[in-house]
């Protein structure tokens, strides 16, 4: 029997750095299960990076991939303004997705591309990585063991990062992740600790109250050219505390305390690739593994990424409009 047909729909670095390995490795660790075909306008690129990975067919125009190849999924990772085209022309073909976020350039395009993915009723997996981060499966084990959370804390660093939509494209991973671990949460009334217009003309830089149900606190920073890099989010309820240090960047690290005491410690192997350190080796793994089995697609869905957007447009103040 022949292998589902997977397309890879962009070859830029993003999709070439981290998504293109993950469904590498996913072939070689189950050999015969899937096909796969790369397509990109690019075509130096396209043929460069199916070379590297040894994929099966290379395209150039997402019309022949779908007549000639006809995959039975699509994993979706382009530039924020090309993707909502490229995505409803895909649900056409009602297979299932795997598309890169945001769900658009600004909220109002969000709530468009979900109400329509909702709509056509095709499964779609929106790449939000840290949910399959390999230290969020332990943070969570080992939090699922105490006490309610009555605090959050997110944090994310960067070094150089100007881009005015680094709010909106970038620090949807950080409020994502908090939502995946703590539920939904939502920006107070009581706004921001810190002025934007402070920060000496930059209004990524935020400092902000959250919250979240049954009286639970939340905090989050970020710093977008402070110069550090690192993400982490620190959960504490009474008597314990944990950080998570993401795998993005950085090597994953999960530290739990109670009473003083370190008490769990988990680090990520020093060998491990960077594609399965942040993440998304995982995230590529529970895709196909559905969608060989004809499962449902695990989460996030696109409910569960817009859920997250209207979170980050609120924080954004203004910087991301609705259109």
């Amino acid at each position: 029997m022949a292998g589902h047909r997977i397309a890879l729909i962009g070859a830029g670095w993003h999709s070439s750095t981290h998504h293109a390995p993950a469904v590498a490795q996913y072939r070689d660790e189950h050999p015969g299960a899937v096909e796969i075909a790369l397509c990109d306008r690019d075509a130096a690129r396209t043929a460069e990076i199916a070379e590297r990975h040894g994929f099966d067919h290379r395209f150039t125009d997402v019309d022949t991939l779908r007549d000639r190849f006809r995959p039975d999924a699509a994993i979706v990772v382009l530039p924020v303004p090309i993707m909502a085209e490229m995505v409803a022309h895909l649900l056409e073909d009602a297979v299932p997705l795997l598309i890169e976020k945001p769900l658009g350039e600004n909220i109002g395009q969000a709530r468009r591309m979900a109400a329509a993915v909702r709509d056509s009723g095709v499964p779609v997996l929106v790449s939000l990585n840290r949910r399959f981060d390999p230290g969020l499966r332990i943070a969570l084990d080992w939090l699922s063991a105490r006490g309610p959370l009555r605090m959050i804390r997110g944090t994310m660093l960067r070094a150089r990062r100007v881009d005015p939509q680094f709010i909106w494209s970038t620090s949807i991973h950080l409020l994502d992740l908090m939502c995946a671990i703590a539920g939904p949460l939502r920006a107070t009334d009581r706004g921001g600790v810190v002025d934007p217009a402070c920060m000496d003309g930059d209004d990524s830089w935020r400092m902000e109250r959250i919250e979240g149900d049954h009286g639970l606190a939340g905090f989050v920073e970020i710093m977008p050219a402070c110069g550090r890099i690192m993400e982490c989010v620190r959960c504490a309820g009474d008597h314990f505390c944990l950080d998570l240090f993401t795998g993005t960047h950085h090597d994953w690290r999960v530290a739990g305390y109670e009473e003083g005491d370190c008490v769990l410690d988990e680090r990520a192997p020093t060998d491990q690739a960077e594609h399965v350190r942040n993440g998304t080796y995982a995230e590529t793994e529970a895709f196909l593994r559905a969608v060989r089995e004809g499962m449902p697609l695990p989460s996030p869905g696109v409910d569960d990424a817009l859920a997250s957007a209207e979170l980050v447009a609120v924080l954004a103040s203004g910087e991301v409009r609705d259109s």
